[in-house]
């Protein structure tokens, strides 16, 4: 055997000892490495579920209707009978669909106290009932989504709600009615507008300026 078959014999044989070794650890020969570890999630403030943007690497897997989750020390899935449960899920809607008429307003029920992105990065939303007050739908209240009797400022595009009173926001429009392209459109009369919460107009809101 020559100096240089030698050499390299050498170098092979502990090449193979330190596979040997750390195969356990990160294999060798085309394995798999140990997945990472997931960031930190941080934990909400308050027992309201509040969706932030260090949130999105949370794992819930399958979430049904009328499954409920708890939102520390991050959001998953709990029995609604469990003491971390803070929400129920009351509805679920996707960010778009082909017909860009899905959003939050206008798919979630009524009694949606808080809207939550997927936080494991999916593309739907989960529309919640807190189980314990406060319930952010209560007409007037400035949560939820838009109900009737709810408060509307304008906000560049768009209109956002605003308590009706003691925020220290002038509100512009109250809503009177919600309809939509199947029925009749808004009645007409001074100071009466008609708003929609999506791009093809699927849904109405009838209000009154304030």
């Amino acid at each position: 055997m020559t100096l240089s078959q030698r050499m390299n014999a050498g170098t092979f044989t502990l090449a193979a000892g330190v596979c040997l070794t750390m195969g356990s650890l990160a294999g060798c020969g085309g394995g798999h490495s140990a997945a990472p570890a997931s960031p930190q999630v941080s934990t909400p403030t308050s027992s309201t579920p509040t969706p932030t943007a260090s949130e999105t690497q949370a794992d819930l897997g399958l979430v049904v209707l009328n499954d409920c989750l708890a939102s520390q020390p991050s959001w998953a899935e709990v029995p609604c009978g469990d003491a971390r449960a803070v929400a129920k899920v009351v509805g679920l809607g996707m960010v778009t669909n082909p017909y860009g008429t899905g959003s939050a307003q206008s798919d979630c029920p009524a009694e949606t106290d808080d809207v939550l992105n997927r936080p494991d990065g999916g593309s739907g939303y989960f529309c919640l009932r807190n189980l314990r007050p406060p319930h952010h739908s209560q007409p007037g209240s400035g949560g939820g989504v838009i109900v009737v009797g709810d408060c509307l400022v304008k906000h560049s595009a768009n209109y956002v709600e605003v308590p009706c009173k003691g925020s220290g926001q002038h509100p512009e429009y109250k809503v009177l009615d919600i309809t939509d392209w199947k029925h009749a459109p808004c009645p007409k009369g001074e100071g009466r507008v008609q708003l929609s919460p999506d791009r093809l107009g699927m849904k109405f809101y009838c209000a009154e300026r304030l």
